[in-house]
This record gives C-alpha cells, structure tokens and sequence, in this order.
C-alpha cells in the first residue's frame, strides 16, 4: 500500500536521482516530473494530470514492496 501523505503529495528536488531515492527510501509509488525551472518533482500516484502544466513526465516510479 502506498503512504504518501496527501497534503505533501510533491516534493521538490535538484535531481531525477534525489527524487527516486527519497520516493525509495519511503517506499512510495508516484511520478517523477521535470519543472520548466529544472527541478523536479516526486509526486504521488493520485498526482491529477496537469496539475503543473509545464511538467514532463520522466519516470514512473514502483518502490513499494505491496504489489
């Protein structure tokens, strides 16, 4: 099952890689996304497409150990 909080369901981070460690190291299920300001953001499953409208998708992330 996936815990992410939804009052903090985006985190911002420098990196692709800082994001899926902290998504890991929590075991969360989300997205990865690229801002237009070059961070990015882990976001969790429930993430509403287009929420941030200039935001690509450059992972899709499954760390959690429930399938």
């Amino acid at each position: 099952m996936n815990q992410w909080n939804i009052s903090k369901c985006a985190v911002s981070f420098n990196s692709v890689d800082d994001a899926m460690n902290y998504m890991c190291s929590h075991k969360y299920d989300g997205l990865i996304l690229e801002r237009d300001d070059g961070t990015f953001s882990a976001v969790c499953p429930e993430y509403p497409e287009g929420f941030y409208p200039e935001a690509k998708i450059v992972k899709e992330v499954t760390c959690s150990t429930e399938k």
